[in-house]
């Protein structure tokens, strides 16, 4: 750290309390209050020659934009906040050389808002990285408020990069919370399902449970407005469990939430007799202590006597197709062999200004593909150029990405259907949905299955990528 001589640290210290006192005043609401005191912490360094360091300035700063944010003025919350983020872009640790022509730039943006009395000192141990991963959190949200969101979504990745380079998933599962607030907020569900999963898998590095809880329950709102409701299911179970565990106020509705999901689903797949589908009903039963739980587990065990559940290694999936657990083997078969793992972890470059903050590549997680059964909401286009829709029970495997891809299998009694499916804006609609870009109707035989599902990467529907499969997109009619 600089040392000063001893008054002039005095009166720096007594700048820093005077700082602390104005952001007081801002976690209080008491806004014009706050505003005021952080402007007289400026008056006071040109007042009394008080060098003021980095940090100080841009806490000045970003307290200023937190009152314009109060007042929901977004746009004036940006400018304070830039300033303050043109001040740590000039910290030693990203500006190794104040007179390159990229520092002398950045320098515009902030020191001519600086009073001309005002020194400001640049510190090599000043944390720069963690402040400017908190502020850039800050610059999303108020880009996210005011609907400018390709800038919004820019500025969570630096934010969440830095926290990430630093070590700091609970920091970075709280970016990826306030990122969540906005789709939700914008009835995103797509959206909001990948950044509540990369949320989820954050708080979960750090066992930070009540995290984990917000977003399972994010991500059992987003599978439900996509019409999955297994997938809720899955979802609203390990809510559940997890606000029992931290005695959450919440419980009694998650609880209720849950209880009428099982009680929606149960008479179908009781019908049905399906092992697959049974089995997530009565776990959560097991959850719930329902009634119908001890009747329910003898009809499973029953079930899946008569179902196998895999593919054996090594052997030739052969034989009719009798039901959709036996369809979803098949799918789970194909994409463990051209996808690999459902989770993989990967090395991918950096993009824009973290590529030169933090280094060149980053580790992450990515879900690649999962097998579920569902009733699916499916969108065609009738024989009068109309976009019909309909609701069918499938097998699914969805293949996660931009777009999100499915590939869906049904059966009637004299064959099985088979579609590609890509996930699209519906028109005139914030909401998104399935549209068939690819459809077989084979016999009800495991070979042609297969066969039909090999077709699509022969049709070049789908590509080999060392990540697995690559969909191509046909042209849009």
């Amino acid at each position: 750290m600089t040392s000063f001589p001893p008054e002039i640290e005095r009166k720096i210290n007594q700048l820093q309390s005077h700082i602390e006192q104005a952001d007081a005043l801002e976690r209080a609401w008491l806004v014009d209050e706050a505003e005021a005191a952080y402007q007289a912490c400026l008056q006071m360094a040109a007042r009394e020659r008080i060098p003021l360091l980095e940090g100080q300035l841009a806490q000045i700063w970003m307290g200023i934009g937190f009152c314009y944010a109060d007042r929901n003025d977004w746009l004036g919350a940006l400018e304070w906040y830039h300033r303050a983020e043109a001040t740590l872009l000039s910290a030693p640790v990203f500006n190794p050389n104040p007179e390159s022509p990229e520092a002398q730039a950045n320098d515009k943006k902030w020191s001519p808002y600086v009073p001309e009395e005002v020194t400001v000192i640049f510190q090599q141990s000043y944390p720069a990285e963690a402040h400017l991963a908190a502020l850039c959190d800050s610059i999303a949200l108020a880009y996210d408020n005011s609907n400018q969101l390709e800038s919004a979504k820019e500025y969570y990745q630096r934010s969440i990069g830095l926290h990430v380079k630093l070590g700091n998933p609970a920091s970075e599962a709280e970016v990826w919370f306030h990122q969540a607030l906005g789709c939700q907020r914008r009835q995103q569900w797509f959206d909001l399902e990948q950044v509540a999963g990369s949320m989820l898998l954050a708080a979960e590095r750090v066992q930070a449970k009540a995290r984990m809880l917000v977003a399972q329950r994010f991500l059992a709102q987003s599978q439900i407005n996509q019409n999955r409701p297994f997938k809720t299911l899955e979802h609203l179970c390990r809510v559940v469990v997890l606000a029992r565990e931290l005695n959450d106020v919440k419980l009694a509705t998650d609880e209720g939430f849950l209880r009428d999901l099982v009680r929606s689903l149960r008479p179908d797949v009781l019908q049905r007799s399906q092992a697959d589908l049974l089995l997530p009903i009565a776990y959560a039963e097991t959850i719930l202590n329902d009634p119908n739980l001890a009747q329910d587990m003898a009809l499973l065990q029953n079930w899946q006597h008569r179902q196998p559940s895999t593919i054996q290694p090594g052997s030739k999936p052969v034989g009719p197709l009798t039901s959709l657990s036996e369809a979803a083997m098949m799918l789970e078969h194909f994409a463990l062999r051209h996808c690999g793992e459902p989770t993989q972890k990967e090395k991918r470059a950096k993009q824009g200004l973290m590529r030169i903050l933090s280094g060149a590549t980053e580790v992450v997680e990515r879900r690649v593909w999962a097998i579920t059964q569902e009733e699916l909401q499916i969108y065609q286009k009738d024989n009068q150029d109309q976009i019909a829709q309909r609701q069918t029970l499938c097998a699914v495997l969805t293949l996660f990405g931009q777009p999100e891809v499915i590939i869906s299998v049904s059966l009637t009694s004299s064959e099985c259907n088979v579609r590609v499916m890509e996930q699209r804006a519906l028109p005139g609609d914030s909401l998104t949905g399935f549209f068939t870009m690819a459809l077989e109707s084979i016999p009800l035989q495991s070979e042609a299955l297969l066969s039909c599902l090999n077709s699509f990467i022969q049709r070049g529907l789908f590509v080999q990528t060392d990540k697995g499969l690559q969909y191509i997109s046909p042209k849009r009619p």
